[in-house]
């Protein structure tokens, strides 16, 4: 896998990461150890702040355990418990031993939330599509570019176009020049560049499982 590959796949992880929480003494607490039976209960309590990303981190560890009580979270009218969902089946599904049933369990779930209205949440979404080789990502992440806001939950702090950017950098080897932190015209103007080029070879993107990036057919 490329360096920008990676770099995109521990932006995934820095999702979750940093997030043990610290006890009076300042000494790291370890969570006890969950349940899938406790997922529900753990993503209703989510809110945007770095101590819920500790017990989410939990929730990624169970693997394929967790997959069926995620799954139903993605339609949650919370925040929360979305973000919960779709971070986790991102970070399940992209990992290297993920089973078959549990990427497409998570790819039907995260192509669910690319309308999301939280703008946060359908990126994340479009980004862990991309990860997994699923194109219909790539539009929202587009769209993405010109949203300079902090991403939900991102831990440390990370702009949403930032994340796209790396997303649609990493997966189709384009850049058209982008900078996140450029002046708002100069973001659009590369934006449009991407758009004009999802136009032109959206149809004709294939994916490349072992290079792990899309090429025109």
């Amino acid at each position: 896998m490329s360096r920008s590959r990676r770099s995109f796949l521990a932006i995934i992880l820095l999702l979750t990461a940093g997030a043990m929480a610290v006890g009076c003494e300042g000494k790291p607490k370890t969570p006890a150890k969950i349940k899938p039976a406790d997922i529900p209960s753990i993503a209703a309590g989510v809110k945007d702040d770095a101590p819920a990303l500790a017990r989410i981190e939990q929730i990624v560890d169970l693997g394929s355990e967790a997959v069926p009580a995620l799954v139903p979270l993605v339609d949650s009218p919370n925040e929360g418990e979305r973000y919960t969902a779709i971070v986790a089946l991102g970070r399940i599904a992209t990992a290297d031993a993920a089973k078959p049933g549990d990427i497409e369990a998570a790819t039907k779930a995260l192509a669910s939330r690319l309308t999301d209205p939280n703008v946060s949440l359908r990126t994340y979404a479009a980004g862990s599509l991309v990860a997994l080789g699923d194109k219909r990502g790539i539009p929202v992440l587009i769209e993405a570019l010109i949203v300079q806001q902090r991403g939900y939950l991102s831990v440390p702090p990370e702009l949403l176009n930032a994340f796209a950017y790396r997303a649609l950098n990493a997966y189709t080897g384009q850049s058209f020049g982008y900078d996140p932190l450029a002046d708002e015209a100069k973001r659009a103007a590369s934006q449009q560049q991407w758009r004009d080029w999802w136009k032109a070879t959206g149809e004709r993107l294939q994916w490349d499982a072992g290079k792990r990036i899309f090429g025109v057919k």
